[in-house]
């Protein structure tokens, strides 16, 4: 079981896999995220209750350990937890205050008493019934629980959206899961979902055929002179003073509370004091933040996660291909799955080597963007297969994983600092 060996964290990021996935509000507004995990030492077995004592120390010591690194303060951790820990009463000693327990669905014959939901509830937890379907034999709960997530895909889209009707009719708060498209979020919210779960905000809207990037002269100019050799500190300088935002921007990400500076008066000051490294590649993340048209603000720290996951990958393995690494998994955010469109990656001042991964071919870049990606997608088959694949360990991306959520929540406010655009007319 997932346990500190000597109260640091090595133990503990050496024993759980964390990922997170956003869920938002009609508005567009992230309110909470749902933390993923997973025992990386294969030791908890779901299936029995005498394990749930196990589940609940990965969960104490792996994920709610890490829940102020992953995790605002105004945001709610969503944690999925298994029927027999959750009847088993385990849970009870867990802190409450921002937590709701997701209750999977394991088969018509696996439904949770209304004692528990009870017990949990007046603890002072919230409890959501996950992947909830039509004719699902816990619906008959729905009025016990205060959150319900339809699943989207399971049963079809047209099912699932008229359970969702029905549900909202019933006064039940509806979180709307695995919703993959900017469409199919309109008809979510038309029908009544409060809450909306899926990578949506990353796919560009039907009626466009790329994202559009819009580098304007300014940034490209800045991403050319972060990518040149020798690295001209001047140069860089002159073009951030160029642009108001940008300037503000990297201002608001050196200034932030818990950097180990503090008397950062000018963007010259915060550029001597980061150094050359950190410079090339916090500057192409507010270029970024800056240059990506009609996308969600969570957009900027997804491409964060990649680009710092893609990296520390690289580094683990003793690759000098760090900052190429980096730039990977920041401009893959651009494209589906990771894979940009020629017209969008004409644009980027990028190598022939980061040029080729972006474009979807194999290579061991490629492979380290699989490996992020997966790790986005709660796909711990394929991030362990992976990491193997390049000599890490399950210790070893856990601590690469939770270190890259850490980090790109760390820059989150520098990088996002405007309100997230409004939603479409819903029609």
């Amino acid at each position: 079981m997932a346990r500190h060996r000597d109260g640091g964290t090595e133990g503990l990021l050496g024993e759980v896999l964390i990922t997170r996935q956003p869920i938002l509000d009609r508005s567009l507004t992230v309110v909470a995220y749902e933390l993923l995990h997973r025992d990386v030492a294969g030791e908890t077995d779901d299936s029995s209750a005498g394990d749930a004592r196990a589940t609940a120390a990965v969960l104490v010591d792996g994920v709610l350990g890490w829940r102020e690194h992953l995790v605002d303060d105004d945001e709610d951790a969503h944690i999925n937890v298994p029927i027999d820990a959750f009847e088993s009463g385990e849970l009870l000693d867990l802190p409450t205050e921002g937590l709701v327990l997701e209750l999977p669905r394991l088969g018509d014959e696996v439904v949770p008493s209304r004692h528990s939901l009870r017990q949990h509830r007046e603890a002072g937890f919230r409890v959501l019934l996950d992947d909830v379907v039509p004719d699902d034999p816990r619906l008959v709960l729905v009025d016990d629980v205060d959150l319900v997530k339809v699943d989207l895909i399971a049963s079809g889209t047209v099912p699932a959206l008229r359970l969702i009707r029905e549900l909202v009719a019933r006064k039940v708060t509806v979180v709307a899961g695995r919703v993959e498209s900017p469409a199919l979020f309109d008809r979510t919210v038309a029908a009544g979902a409060s809450l909306v779960q899926g990578f949506f905000f990353t796919r560009p809207r039907t009626v466009r055929t790329v994202r559009p990037v819009g580098l304007s002269p300014t940034h490209l100019s800045l991403l050319q002179a972060c990518s040149a050799e020798p690295f001209d500190l001047d140069q860089v300088e002159t073009l951030i003073r160029q642009d108001v935002t940008l300037a503000d921007r990297f201002l608001r990400l050196v200034t932030r509370p818990g950097l180990r500076w503090r008397e950062v008066k000018s963007i010259r000051d915060g550029l001597l004091m980061l150094g050359d490294r950190a410079v090339r590649r916090w500057v192409r993340l507010l270029v970024l933040s800056s240059a990506v048209r009609d996308s969600h603000p969570e957009m900027a720290t997804l491409a964060a996660v990649r680009a710092r996951h893609c990296e520390s990958l690289q580094e683990a393995i003793g690759s000098s291909r760090q900052l190429d690494a980096f730039s990977l998994g920041m401009f893959s955010a651009l494209g589906h799955d990771g894979v940009l469109e020629p017209e969008v990656l004409s644009e980027l001042p990028v190598s022939e080597e980061v040029a080729a991964a972006l474009s979807g071919k194999r290579g061991e870049l490629r492979a380290v963007l699989d490996i992020a990606l997966s790790a986005e997608r709660a796909d711990w088959n394929g991030v362990v297969s992976g990491g193997v694949s390049l000599g890490l360990s399950p210790a070893d991306l856990a601590r690469i994983q939770v270190d890259a959520l850490a980090w790109a929540r760390h820059l989150g406010a520098a990088l996002s600092p405007t309100p997230p655009p409004p939603v479409d007319s819903v029609r």
